[in-house]
């Protein structure tokens, strides 16, 4: 697994399609959907927000259709099975947990303790829920078309 694979992390061609991927320092062998769960809450979230700031919906209302677009893209790729999408927002919300109590440091570098920093990681944390639910209508969605 890439470890901590969002958007910041990937650079596209020409053509938009993935050209690699960057930061590969938390790279090793683990569950697949580690992965999908957390590109699934990065990457929805920062279409969220766009969609948010460009439609005036809020970000709450563009997950569901995010996760569509996102995991419909990313199953057409590499199917998943039903237990993979069951587990991945379990582990996005792991590595989010992680992030928050053991990361020395957030990217403006602030400490643990700074109130800023614990706010940044909380939000991202509090979040979560909601693509959970999103995911897990996603889920029932697909089972009930097959």
């Amino acid at each position: 697994t890439h470890g901590d694979l969002h958007p910041h992390e990937v650079i596209l061609g020409p053509d938009g399609t993935v050209a690699t991927f960057t930061a590969l320092g938390k790279l090793s062998i683990g569950p697949r959907a580690e992965d999908v769960g957390m590109a699934t809450h990065r990457f929805v979230r920062e279409y969220a927000v766009k969609e948010k700031e460009g439609a005036g919906r809020t970000w709450q209302e563009t997950v569901p259709e995010g996760v569509k677009i996102f995991l419909d893209a990313y199953q057409a790729e590499n199917p998943l099975s039903d237990e993979e999408v069951a587990s991945m927002m379990a582990h996005a919300t792991n590595r989010q947990l992680e992030k928050l109590y053991t990361r020395g440091k957030d990217n403006e570098g602030r400490k643990p303790g700074d109130s800023r920093a614990i706010g940044k990681w909380l939000d991202l944390a509090l979040e979560l829920p909601i693509m959970r639910d999103a995911v897990a209508a996603y889920q029932r969605d697909r089972t009930a078309a097959l």
